[in-house]
This record gives structure tokens, C-alpha cells and sequence, in this order.
């Protein structure tokens, strides 16, 4: 119900929530359709991106890159190890999709397929090989 609220409104309302637990939270970027939160604790900090998508796309990238350039752009931004993405490609609960409202649903195991591919290109900092496959439409 609080995402009825509409973005600003709906993240005032979890950042609220946020903030009663990690009272050192803040927001870092505030615009109209982005907001980023920052939780620190200690050396470490946790980022948090919110996005409004004006247009609700639910669906697989189909364009090509290389994820060797986007590694390496990302880097000059923040610390970011191929390693690192790989990994949460590796633990990421794949079964969670099923409960996406995607526009062009695939079974979990075609999910899972385009993730170990995704994982397997970024170790190998390779283009985006999921784009010359077969994907459901946006």
C-alpha cells in the first residue's frame, strides 16, 4: 500500500523506517526520480539506490556492452571488482523471480541459464552475450 503513495512520498515513509533502525543513515543524492541513502558503519559503507521508473519495464537488457568498459567506468566512480558482481550473480536467489510481474515471463531455469551466462561474462570481462540471445521483449 505505501508504494500507492507515489515515489517521494513512498520513500519519505521508508527512509522513516530506515533511520529508526540506522540512526546514521543519510540521504546522499535527492532528486526527483533517484535517491541514493548511505549507511555507515564504521570503515564500511552500504549504499541503497531508489529509482522511479516513470515507465514500469520489467524485463531482461537486451542491448550490448562490454562489461569490461562498464567495469572499468564504474571504477572511476567507486570500487568495483569483476569478482565482486560475479559473486552476488553466484548467490543471487534466483527464485525470487517468480514473484516479479514480468511482461514476458521465463521459467526459472531459462533465468537461471542468463545468469550463469551474465556471471560467466563478467569474469571474463566480455561483452553482453544475454543481448544476442533470445530475450523476452520490454
Amino acid at each position: 500500500a505505501w508504494l500507492a503513495q507515489g515515489f517521494p512520498e513512498s520513500f519519505r515513509l521508508l527512509f522513516g523506517k530506515i533511520t529508526g533502525r540506522w540512526k546514521d543513515a543519510e540521504t546522499e543524492v535527492d532528486s526527483r526520480d533517484f535517491k541514493r541513502l548511505r549507511i555507515l558503519r564504521g570503515s564500511e559503507a552500504l549504499k541503497i539506490d531508489f529509482i522511479a521508473d516513470r515507465v514500469p519495464r520489467i524485463g531482461l537488457p537486451l542491448s550490448t556492452f562490454s562489461w569490461a568498459e562498464l567495469v572499468a567506468e564504474a571504477s572511476q566512480k567507486e570500487v568495483v571488482a569483476a569478482e565482486d558482481l560475479a559473486y552476488r550473480l553466484d548467490t543471487f536467489p534466483i527464485e525470487n523471480l517468480a514473484s516479479v510481474p514480468l511482461i514476458s515471463p521465463l521459467s526459472l531455469a531459462e533465468y537461471d541459464a542468463l545468469r550463469i551466462t551474465m556471471r560467466d561474462d563478467i569474469a571474463e570481462l566480455a561483452d553482453n552475450s544475454v543481448a544476442e540471445k533470445e530475450a523476452p521483449s520490454l
